[in-house]
């Protein structure tokens, strides 16, 4: 018995995916018709297994929307030889009985149709190295969140217990005086004393981290990789370290851009 495999040559495959931690919905269109959706594990190469077993010789291009899981998938999907793009969830055309009935099998297929149609436009994938870059600075921005935060709780942890702060201190910038006077400060009962050092500890170890990881990214920035930038930015009014910092690891290459 002769056995026939079939040929999909010059023929394209295009997959919306939808991608959740433990698994991925995948919507399979072959031309701009709908074939079928699939539950996978979540691996590219379990896709490119599938894709080259079932459409042999096919031409391949799937899309994601960018989220959580960033720009990993796309990455080892066009390693593999598929062709991918990560995609903004508002550019994804949608009506309102999609977002009534909203589930993975359908979100894929809306993924699959407009990509299929040409309707969809890749988001910018940075370099691996400028994305590491980025999340430097960004995580520098999550601990000032995080600083600001616990200030907050220590100034209501003292209004709650009626304690006004002297007028010395009120608009102070947490100086070390302020601190030593929170540190000072005596309670009737020991538990509210240990609640506000516990306070008083994360702070300081806050302001620590921030400290430290603003002089790793003023290192990185003097780096022969974004030293001559940096600086030029630092010459227009109104831009200091970090808003420079901030412009150069979130944009990249502006030259990428067709218009101003």
């Amino acid at each position: 018995m002769i056995k026939i495999t079939a040929s999909f040559s010059n023929q394209k495959v295009y997959v919306g995916l939808d991608v959740h931690k433990r698994s991925w919905n995948a919507a399979i269109y072959l031309n701009d018709l709908f074939i079928r959706n699939i539950h996978q594990p979540p691996s590219p190469q379990a896709l490119h297994q599938y894709l080259t077993q079932t459409y042999p010789g096919a031409l391949y291009a799937c899309a994601y929307e960018s989220g959580k899981f960033g720009y990993w998938i796309q990455r080892q999907l066009q390693t593999l030889g598929i062709e991918c793009m990560a995609i903004n969830p508002a550019d994804i055309p949608s009506t309102h009985k999609d977002e009534v009935y909203k589930n993975d099998s359908r979100d894929s297929r809306g993924i699959g149709a407009a990509l299929s149609k040409g309707q969809l436009r890749a988001i910018y994938i940075p370099s691996e190295e400028q994305e590491a870059d980025r999340h430097l600075v960004r995580q520098r921005k999550k601990i000032w969140r995080d600083l600001v935060r616990c200030k907050n709780r220590i100034k209501g942890f003292l209004d709650y217990k009626g304690i006004v702060v002297p007028q010395q201190y009120d608009n102070a910038n947490w100086s070390h005086n302020f601190i030593n006077w929170l540190k000072a400060l005596s309670f009737t009962h020991c538990s509210n004393r240990t609640t506000l050092d516990y306070q008083i500890k994360e702070m300081e170890l806050l302001r620590k981290e921030l400290l430290s990881i603003s002089n790793a990214i003023r290192k990185l920035m003097r780096s022969k990789k974004y030293n001559k930038e940096y600086y030029l930015l630092r010459t227009v009014t109104g831009i200091g370290p970090l808003t420079a910092s901030s412009l150069l690891t979130e944009i990249g290459d502006v030259k990428r851009f067709k218009n101003f």
